[in-house]
C-alpha cells in the first residue's frame, strides 16, 4: 500500500469517527434548539428585584426646590430649557418658582452649564410674565363658550275628538200615565230609570272633563278615544237596559 493511499484511508476513518461521535456530544441547546440562560429560571419577583428603580418626572408642572434637586442634571437642563422656550422666563423667576434665593439658582445654572448674562434678572428682557405666573398658580384659561343652536320644537297637531251624541231621554212621570192609578211596582221602575239617567249624565261629565284636561296632550288622545268609545258603549248598554225595563214594567201603558 502506498503512503498516499494509507493517508487517505486514515483520514476518512478519523472523520467518520468524529461524525459518528457528534450524536453523543452534550450541548447547551435543548431538543428545540433553544439556548437556555440562568435568568430563565428566575421568578417575576426576583427579576423585579434585579431591575433598578423606575422614576418619573413631571416636566409640565411647577415644582419645589427639593423635587428639582432630586432630578438628574440632564433632566434639570431639559426642564429649564422648556420653561425658557415656552415663557422666555429669566432664571431669577425660575428660582422664585422653585422657592430658592437668587444666589442659589445662579450657582445651579452655572454648574449645569447654562448661560447667564446681564439679563438674568429679567430687567431688559421681554417675557410672558402673566402666562408664567398663571401657570405657576395653576390658573386655567376659561373654557370657550359653546353656542347651542336652537332646536326646533315639534308642533303637535290637535286632533278633533268626536263629541258623544247626547240623545234625549224620555222620563215618564205619574201625570203622563193614561190610567188614574199606577200599576204595582211602577214607582220602583221610575226610580231605577232616574238612577240610570243620572249615571249616564255622570258618564258624559267625565267625558267632558277628560276632554278639557287632555285636549293638548297628543300622547293621550288615543287613550281618550278608547275611553269615549267605552263610554258610548256603556251608554248604549244603559239605553238597552232602560228599554228592557220599559218593556217589562211599562210596555203596555206606553206602547
Amino acid at each position: 500500500m502506498k503512503d498516499e493511499t494509507y493517508a487517505f484511508i486514515s483520514d476518512v476513518k478519523e472523520k467518520g469517527s468524529i461524525g459518528r461521535s457528534a450524536r453523543h456530544r452534550k450541548t447547551h441547546a435543548g431538543k428545540g434548539g433553544r439556548v437556555r440562560l440562568p435568568s430563565d429560571n428566575l421568578s417575576k419577583k426576583e427579576l423585579m428585584k434585579m431591575s433598578g428603580e423606575c422614576k418619573s418626572f413631571r416636566l409640565n408642572e411647577p415644582m419645589a426646590w427639593k423635587e428639582f434637586k432630586a432630578m438628574p442634571d440632564d433632566v434639570k437642563v431639559t426642564y429649564i430649557k422648556l420653561l425658557q422656550q415656552k415663557f422666555n422666563v429669566p432664571f431669577v423667576h425660575i428660582g422664585k418658582m422653585l422657592g430658592c434665593t437668587q444666589r442659589t439658582i445662579s450657582l445651579e445654572i452655572i454648574r449645569l452649564g447654562l448661560s447667564e448674562g446681564k439679563n438674568c434678572k429679567g430687567r431688559s428682557k421681554k417675557w410672558d410674565k402673566d402666562g408664567f405666573y398663571a401657570w405657576v398658580n395653576g390658573v386655567k384659561k376659561p373654557p370657550t363658550p359653546v353656542i347651542e343652536e336652537p332646536t326646533e320644537v315639534p308642533v303637535i297637531e290637535e286632533v278633533p275628538i268626536e263629541e258623544p251624541i247626547q240623545e234625549e231621554q224620555e222620563v215618564f212621570v205619574e201625570d203622563d200615565l193614561p190610567f188614574e192609578e199606577l200599576e204595582p211596582g211602577m214607582t220602583e221602575v221610575n226610580k231605577a230609570i232616574d238612577a240610570l239617567a243620572i249615571q249616564f249624565d255622570d258618564y258624559l261629565k267625565v267625558v267632558e272633563e277628560l276632554k278639557a284636561v287632555h285636549e293638548k296632550d297628543k300622547a293621550e288622545i288615543d287613550w281618550l278615544r278608547n275611553e269615549c268609545d267605552s263610554l258610548r258603549m256603556n251608554a248604549r248598554i244603559l239605553e238597552a237596559q232602560m228599554e228592557v225595563v220599559r218593556l217589562i214594567f211599562g210596555g203596555k201603558n206606553h206602547g
